[in-house]
């Protein structure tokens, strides 16, 4: 996470170690995240999601397939017709539409 603020991502929330007992990470939210950045190309642990902008939805499926973690993928709409034609494009082990 340091390192992709270092590198121009934002800290939206969290970011930092809960003060209790264990080991626990405060929900996290990075906005800015492009590819080169640590929150983009890594793996990320914990309660952490990197805000990724895409300029429209072909870009935001060739950014989506730059993963090499892609054991799941999320698509959220309304347009279910549109859902169904996007999940194949997907490299993903599942596809799930409108469910985390």
């Amino acid at each position: 996470m340091r390192r992709s603020i270092a590198a121009g991502a934002r800290l939206v929330i969290g970011g930092e170690r809960l003060t209790r007992k264990g080991f626990f990470y405060a929900p996290t939210v990075l906005s800015d995240v492009t590819p080169g950045m640590a929150a983009f190309d890594e793996e990320t642990f914990g309660p952490v999601a990197a805000v990724v902008a895409a300029k429209d939805v072909d870009q935001a499926i060739q950014l989506a397939n730059r993963s090499r973690y892609g054991l799941g993928a999320s698509i959220w709409t309304r347009d279910a017709a549109a859902a169904d034609r996007l999940a194949p494009r997907l490299e993903s082990g599942n596809v799930f539409i409108n469910a985390p």
